[in-house]
């Protein structure tokens, strides 16, 4: 998996791997199948599940631009 960022760390994580810095845009390769980024992303998503938003009910929307 690739992404691109303007500025990273200077000591990365060693799943992460910088490719190339054009132009101040920085490709970073992300080896997804390191055993440590599983974890950060287990982690992450049980972060988000553990997330209590509470839900609207009908007659509590009101002036929604939806």
């Amino acid at each position: 998996m690739k992404l691109y960022a303007t500025s990273i760390p200077q000591t990365l994580p060693s799943w992460a791997t910088v490719i190339s810095n054009n132009a101040g845009l920085i490709e970073i390769e992300i080896n997804d199948e390191d055993p440590r980024f599983h974890s950060i992303i287990e982690e992450l998503s049980t972060e988000i599940d553990n997330q209590h938003i509470p839900k609207l009910k009908s007659h509590e929307i009101h002036n929604c631009i939806c």
